[in-house]
């Protein structure tokens, strides 16, 4: 029944929109030819473009709400993973989405040039509080990409 749910779940709204502002998750990127030389984070997902003539036809906002979401999720399965086997969240589907998503994105963006090396984090931004710093959630190993 929870999987027909799971698979059903866009259906239904989401009412934390009713909640308090929370941190906004981003997705950050360092990229470089070896594991020595890995450059300065970068956020790889921009922030949504809204304007009143994209309202009803924009794919760029929708790929980008779409990856947003999934980092909503994988953030989900960080706080419920089993923090003394970190290992295991390396087999979570939603951490393989977010290792190709980053993949994506370096190329999109053009931020390295085929083959590099690159490690990305998750990070929590509070919008609120602009003195607080982020906090890191995530950090991956180094990954090379050829």
């Amino acid at each position: 029944m929870t999987k027909i749910f799971y698979l059903l779940r866009s259906f239904f709204p989401s009412w934390k929109f009713f909640d308090d502002v929370g941190p906004e998750i981003r997705l950050e990127v360092r990229c470089g030819t070896s594991e020595t030389a890995l450059g300065d984070w970068t956020n790889c997902l921009p922030p949504i473009p809204r304007s009143a003539a994209t309202l009803f036809v924009n794919p760029a906002a929708a790929y980008l709400h779409a990856c947003h979401n999934h980092l909503n999720h994988f953030n989900a399965d960080i706080a419920e993973s089993d923090t003394e086997r970190p290992e295991l969240l390396a087999e979570k589907t939603t951490y393989k989405i977010t290792r190709n998503l980053v993949q994506v994105q370096i190329k999109k963006l053009k931020l390295a040039q085929a083959p590099f090396t690159y490690q990305f984090r998750i990070s929590a931004n509070y919008i609120k509080d602009l003195n607080r710093e982020a906090d890191h959630i995530l950090i991956s190993p180094v990954y090379e990409n050829s």
